[in-house]
């Protein structure tokens, strides 16, 4: 065994379930827990995917999808895209394939003339086909990082122990050791929190994370949290280059809805991106609750007792005049310190006809054309209460079956 945070939390599990029953009276009825499935000592799923950085994509000169091409009768026949230097074209014998993602996906046919007509003239592009819904119903996990606890040395991931030969050793060899659980996280748990909903959908995911966010001195984990310099400098630097553990509460299923628009009718300019993070009045609460369960656990006994937990309670910029641990505080807090699950879903929505803003069928074939599927994240009506990896994988496997039967081969 290698992380001392992995080993606590395994070793005392019905211990930190005892002492949430004496600090939380219904968590018998509402705590659905789920252990990890990669730890510093068991192997990490498989990767499902070869991922291709920009850095790549520009080293080797691989081609950038520009638009898809349409016949006279608005069918796909192809796609325009970038490479070397040169605008070129691909052509398709039987039909065109957009995967994308819920970002790049709703771009492409944009740029291609499918979307909302005001937008796309705004940015002069022709429309070929006006559908409203292709960009909008953007859903993603908005999560709250920040919630810290310092630890005794040694009962955390530190700097040292990320870096070492030693672990890079493990992790090429056994697919184990400190880098097996980028960035440290080391366990999961969801959580109803008893609204009368359905028992079986929680409202949060709780994310056990081995490393504090000031644990790399503000290199990356902060940026990667998107939080500013300031932010950064008011908040985590006091407690930068410590040991210690995070508990991010993620909203399951949040009520908010954002968009992807373009921001130009250029290929090469990124689209605007608005996640519209707790627009809905719900994901505050919700995320509130979240908070404080989460110090709830981080609190427990066995946490104190075995890790020598102690909660980071620095009040954030913004939300000093509050009562420290208040609902208003804690509101402020949320509004503040929220960021990106990375589960950007939705904006290609799969509906019936009858629903104005539907992208796809139930099929994934576009709307208004022929020969064109989206086959990602994009297409689902509304975002998986976890993560979304698998999902993603049924929605490529489904889409190739579909495929497969609509020519004859299954």
């Amino acid at each position: 065994m290698y992380s001392p945070f992995s080993e606590n939390l395994m070793h005392h599990q019905n211990m930190l379930s005892s002492s949430l029953l004496k600090t939380i009276p219904w968590f018998s009825d509402l705590l659905k827990s789920k252990v990890m499935t990669c730890s510093p000592y068991t192997n990490c799923r498989p990767v499902a995917y070869m991922q291709v950085t920009a850095e790549e994509v520009s080293r080797h000169n691989l081609p950038a999808k520009v638009k898809v091409l349409f016949d006279d009768n608005l069918r796909a026949i192809g796609v325009e895209y970038r490479h070397q230097n040169r605008v070129k074209r691909a052509y398709a014998r039987k039909e065109v394939i957009l995967s994308a993602g819920a970002v790049d996906s709703p771009k492409l046919l944009m740029l291609s003339g499918i979307g909302p007509k005001q937008h796309l003239e705004s940015v002069g592009i022709r429309t070929l086909v006006d559908l409203p819904g292709v960009g909008q119903n953007f859903q993603d996990h908005p999560a709250i990082v920040g919630l810290s606890w310092n630890v005794r040395k040694g009962m955390a991931n530190g700097l040292q122990q990320l870096l070492t030969p030693w672990s890079k050793l493990q992790y090429i060899t056994k697919r184990q050791g400190p880098l097996s659980a980028p960035p440290g996280i080391e366990g999961n748990a969801w959580v109803h929190l008893g609204d009368g909903r359905d028992p079986t959908l929680p409202h949060v995911q709780l994310a056990m994370i081995s490393v504090a966010v000031g644990l790399d001195y503000g290199l990356t984990l902060s940026r990667i949290a998107g939080f500013t310099r300031q932010v950064y400098k008011d908040y985590f630097q006091p407690d930068q280059g410590r040991q210690g553990f995070n508990i991010g509460p993620m909203l399951t299923v949040p009520k908010s809805r954002g968009s992807i628009t373009l921001r130009s009718s250029d290929p090469a300019d990124p689209p605007l991106i608005d996640p519209n993070f707790l627009s809905h009045p719900d994901d505050v609460e919700y995320l509130v609750k979240g908070i404080k369960f989460a110090i709830a656990i981080g609190n427990t006994t066995v946490m104190r007792n075995g890790l020598g937990a102690t909660f980071y309670d620095r009040p954030v910029t913004g939300c000093k005049h509050l009562l420290y641990g208040s609902d208003d505080y804690w509101r402020c807090f949320t509004r503040g310190m929220v960021s990106s699950g990375y589960h950007p879903t939705s904006t290609c929505m799969m509906a019936p006809d009858s629903d104005p803003n539907g992208v796809v069928s139930s099929r994934l074939l576009v709307r208004g054309v022929t020969g064109l599927r989206v086959i990602d994240a994009s297409i689902m009506p509304v975002i998986t209460s976890s993560n979304t990896n698998a999902p993603s994988i049924m929605i490529g496997e489904r889409g190739a079956d579909f495929i497969k039967e609509d020519y004859g081969y299954i």
